[in-house]
């Protein structure tokens, strides 16, 4: 599999690759590489990263979005075409609880 070598430090590579419509990134040995980016395993590395799902407890409703769409006055398809800024931060504060978890839940790894 090819794969994108981040950084190289004390012989240990930080590699990129996609999978599965995912990017992954895994801690290798240099050498486990090949000048033309072929790595054959890239999922046997040392996983590099948190697991951020393990974090998320909050769940987003569809009525959480109509609330905080009307909350920021979008009612109508005209409201939403013309004030698009405005719907996309409604739509985020909405999602801002799973931010607020995920800074809670992880502050102290």
């Amino acid at each position: 599999m090819i794969v994108k070598i981040l950084s190289i430090t004390n012989g240990t590579a930080l590699i990129e690759w996609l999978e599965d419509g995912e990017i992954q990134r895994s801690l290798i040995p240099a050498t486990e590489v090949d000048a033309a980016g072929e790595c054959q395993f890239p999922e046997r590395g040392l996983p590099y990263g948190i697991e951020w799902r393990d974090y998320v407890t909050a769940t987003i409703t569809p009525d959480d979005i109509q609330r905080s769409l009307r909350n920021a006055g979008i009612w109508t398809v005209q409201d939403l075409l013309r004030r698009s800024g405005e719907a996309q931060g409604a739509v985020n504060a909405a999602y801002s609880v799973i931010l607020r978890d995920l800074i809670r839940y992880t502050r102290h790894l």
